[in-house]
């Protein structure tokens, strides 16, 4: 019986040391944070090199209210769940769709933006709809491991999926006649087809969802800070400086049940 007590007080320490993150940061006094740039207007670097945009700021503006320093870690797509859940930062601030896959190894705060995936495609081709995309002959590019890529393979069976690393891969990819159409969420799709005239969006989307923060499993306390972060900036006004200042669109609140 001794032995027991003994060993389950030893899981009950080291449950509490893996939850205690957040004090971590404290006592650190910095959060690391993983992020992908190479996506405007969420996550790219400037004419400096600096990381910036949407995601960027917020991540800064949760390090301020936190009182610690903000430390950003790039990683490619593909890295960002592994990397967290190897202990190399504290949490992922990105455009992650929130997914029961993903929720299955890491766990995501509330969703702070409701998005969806999209189509763009060139003037070489006429397609008008989503729908009319999934025949034979018809390349999709999509990036690999992300919502887009899943999805594609889910629901396009008869077109040919074409994983690329990046946005940037796949916008030239299209450009260059590599592939016909582009699988992207709806936001940076829109901000894709500025870049050249012969784009266009499809109409349409493939998949509704939402965007989120998230932390390893078991992380509650740094889990709990999360939700209470963006409710307070969304109610406060800073979520939407920020949402109007990147997005280029007025941020209207949305009903928690609605997201």
């Amino acid at each position: 019986m001794i032995a027991v007590l003994v060993l389950a007080i030893m899981l009950l320490a080291v449950t509490l040391v893996q939850a205690n993150t957040l004090q971590d940061i404290q006592q650190r006094g910095k959060v690391r944070i993983l992020i992908n740039t190479g996506v405007p207007p969420f996550s790219f670097l400037d004419e400096n090199g600096n990381p910036t945009g949407f995601c960027i700021e917020l991540g800064r503006l949760a390090a301020e209210q936190m009182g610690v320093e903000v430390e950003f870690v790039d990683v490619d797509w593909a890295g960002l769940i592994p990397s967290l859940m190897a202990g190399r930062a504290d949490m992922i601030g990105e455009r992650m769709s929130a997914t029961l896959q993903r929720a299955m190894n890491i766990s995501f705060a509330d969703p702070y933006l409701l998005t969806g995936t999209i189509a763009y495609t060139t003037d070489r081709t006429d397609y008008t709809h989503i729908s009319e995309i999934d025949q034979p002959g018809v390349r999709v590019g999509v990036i690999l491991g992300t919502i887009g890529e899943a999805i594609a393979r889910e629901k396009l069976k008869h077109a040919e999926i074409i994983a690329y690393d990046s946005t940037a891969d796949t916008t030239q990819a299209l450009l260059a006649g590599r592939c016909d159409v582009v699988l992207e969420d709806d936001i940076v799709a829109f901000n894709e087809i500025k870049k050249d005239p012969s784009m266009r969006l499809i109409e349409g989307y493939l998949l509704v969802d939402t965007y989120a923060f998230a932390v390893r499993q078991g992380d509650q306390d740094l889990l709990n800070w999360l939700n209470l972060f963006f409710e307070t900036i969304k109610r406060s006004g800073e979520f939407g400086e920020l949402y109007e200042k990147w997005l280029e669109a007025e941020w209207k609140p949305v009903p928690q049940k609605e997201l």
